[in-house]
């Protein structure tokens, strides 16, 4: 019979004292002092990009409806209830959301496809809860009767912000031409209206 190999035992090791953990130092709040515009006019300046971007989606939400026959059921919640729609001597002034209802809900006889392309809002200038701008405005379109044609201008508009949202309060279309397709604006500056 084997004997059995005796173990040796091994010593045990001292356990070492932990040291104490410096006390956490409280996190003391830095104040920040900004350079330049303060918070609030921070807010203002970003409150503004806001409204910009709202009117320019207000300005495409227009054009879609324009080339949606002129649809005056989508059209009219963009206006404001006192609003004016102008377009000039060729295509005349409608006050009031009831006149320009009458005025889109009869354009779509007299322009019976169009795509419109408003471009380069210039001068948008927003103070508050009112604002201006400008966009130039090219269509291409077919008339009621059968000629297609091309219209360029400029839209002058006023803006009002209702409820924190922004309306229609003026549009004014300065028509540059309307020429038929096959003659061109150098030839027949208004030969489509």
């Amino acid at each position: 019979m084997a004997k059995k190999a005796k173990k040796k035992a091994v010593p045990k090791k001292k356990a070492v004292p932990k040291k104490k953990a410096a006390p956490k130092k409280k996190a003391v709040a830095k104040k920040v002092v900004a350079k330049g515009p303060g918070i609030e006019a921070l807010a203002k300046r970003v409150q503004i990009l806001e409204d910009r971007q709202a009117i320019c989606d207000l300005k495409a939400i227009y054009a879609e409806i324009c080339d949606d026959k002129y649809n005056p059921d989508r059209m009219m919640p963009l206006f404001t209830e006192d609003a004016i729609w102008d377009g000039g001597p060729k295509l005349g002034r409608y006050e009031g959301k009831k006149a320009i209802r009458e005025f889109f809900t009869g354009v779509s006889s007299g322009i019976v496809f169009a795509v419109h392309y408003f471009i380069q809002p210039t001068r948008l200038t927003i103070k508050g809860n009112t604002a201006t701008g400008s966009w130039y405005m090219w269509m291409a379109g077919t008339m009621g009767s059968g000629k297609a044609g091309w219209l360029a201008g400029t839209e002058d508009e006023v803006y009002v912000k209702v409820k924190g949202k922004w309306l229609f309060k003026e549009l004014k279309l300065n028509l540059l031409f309307a020429t038929p397709y096959e003659s061109g604006w150098h030839k027949d500056q208004f030969g489509v209206l």
